[in-house]
């Protein structure tokens, strides 16, 4: 047998058939759709998260979280997730 493959083991992949995501509000998406964001600017926090952070938590609930909010002119983006954190996951 496999190691990582026996009775029991955890697989990183199991993060992804338990996700929880949580996205701004229909509302906010329709009100700001046409706003342009350069390619990858957001891929590439998600992916980290996804892969970094709640890969290495091995027990759920798995949760990522994309949240968006104007202020004034700007817009703000947040990413979070409650994976193991940096202090953890760059020990093993």
């Amino acid at each position: 047998m496999e190691p990582g493959n026996e009775p029991g083991a955890y697989s990183p992949t199991d993060v992804f058939k338990k996700l929880e995501t949580h996205f701004p509000a229909d509302e906010i998406i329709e009100r700001l759709k046409n706003i342009q964001v350069p390619m990858g600017i957001l891929q590439i926090p998600v992916e980290n998260a996804l892969l970094h952070g709640l890969s290495n938590r091995e027990e759920g609930p798995w949760k990522l979280t994309i949240a968006i909010a104007e202020i004034e002119n700007y817009i703000n983006v947040t990413i979070t997730d409650n994976g193991v954190g940096r202090k953890i996951g760059y020990a093993e």
